[in-house]
């Protein structure tokens, strides 16, 4: 599958503006792999009143673009494992939880006229456990790299069910 716009990246993941911090999807293999692209732009909400030559992207936000690239081929992989004809939402599959990350490096820094484009990759599944691990890169140069990242898949009622009771 390639080349899939920001449309269909919300019928995937939960993510919405200004939280959403990828663009489009440019390849995708479940199972295997997924490229995905993110433009930084001056007009992104964390650099409203930002001045002068230090317009870093914020590495937080780095770290979940990438993110996010992963549970669109988490959600796509658990999807074809279903049989289903396209990825399937949190609700109906299941919510993918990031336990932990090794050996993350930071290259160059990100800022606004960039294009990030990620790139995930399977390295082991196994039940509801994934090992992913990747990279982010700009005209060719990397500004990330993740060499090491654990996804657990949780049922979204579980998480629900533990939700902490609402104030009356």
């Amino acid at each position: 599958m390639s080349g899939h716009d920001i449309g269909w990246i919300e019928g995937v993941i939960p993510h919405r503006d200004t939280m959403l911090l990828i663009d489009r999807v440019t390849a995708l293999t479940p199972g295997e792999s997924v490229e995905a692209i993110k433009a930084v732009t001056y007009t992104e909400p964390w650099y409203r009143g930002s001045t002068g030559p230090d317009l870093a992207y914020p590495l937080p936000l780095l770290l979940e673009s990438w993110n996010q690239a992963a549970a669109v081929l988490v959600l796509a992989t658990w999807a074809a494992e279903e049989a289903a004809d396209r990825p399937t939402t949190v609700r109906q599959v299941g919510v993918p939880m990031l336990g932990s990350y090794g050996d993350v490096t930071l290259g160059r820094p990100v800022t606004p006229g960039d294009t990030m484009v990620h790139t995930v990759r399977i390295d082991k599944a196994q039940s509801d456990t994934m090992v992913l691990s990747g990279r982010t890169c700009v005209n060719n140069n990397v500004t990330l790299t993740v060499d090491r990242g654990i996804v657990i898949r949780r049922p979204m009622e579980l998480l629900v069910a533990l939700r902490a009771p609402s104030a009356s």
